[in-house]
């Protein structure tokens, strides 16, 4: 099973952060789609822990436990890596501007910031987020056909 954790950075409008992926990035991580920051729970971390390092390495959000939100954890079956994910999200309400978003790593080529309810309508999301968006902000559920 793979565990891994996403936060959902939310803006005073209701406008979510979402990333592009590279590329370049190994296949079995779904280049060029649009994710939530964050990625694999790493041993000897809580999902929250994580979540918190995975905003600061990944566009440089620095926050503390207080700020995130647990939501939920999503469970789906990953065809290309045939494996069971676990993944669990948090929310960053925003109280004040959007933070300006700093690239520290090498996974992501750009970001965008969209509603809920018009990013589920995209094809090219990771495959996570056509359960999570429904979940948190009750979307009907969209399966997109290739």
């Amino acid at each position: 099973m793979i565990k891994a954790v996403g936060t959902i950075v939310e803006d005073r409008e209701g406008k979510i952060l979402v990333l592009k992926r590279c590329q370049s990035i190994d296949s079995k991580k779904e280049p060029g789609t649009l994710g939530l920051p964050g990625g694999l729970i790493r041993p000897n971390t809580t999902p929250l822990e994580s979540a918190l390092m995975k905003l600061k390495a990944e566009v440089g959000i620095d926050t503390k436990k207080s700020d995130l939100e647990g939501l939920s954890k999503y469970s789906w079956n990953d065809e290309i890596q045939r494996s069971r994910v676990e993944f669990s999200v948090f929310r960053l309400k925003l109280k004040g501007t959007r933070p300006k978003i700093i690239f520290n790593d090498i996974g992501h080529s750009a970001y965008i910031w969209n509603y809920p309810q018009e990013l589920i309508k995209r094809k090219d999301l990771m495959m996570g987020m056509y359960f999570i968006l429904p979940g948190v902000y009750k979307l009907p559920k969209i399966i997109h056909k290739s």
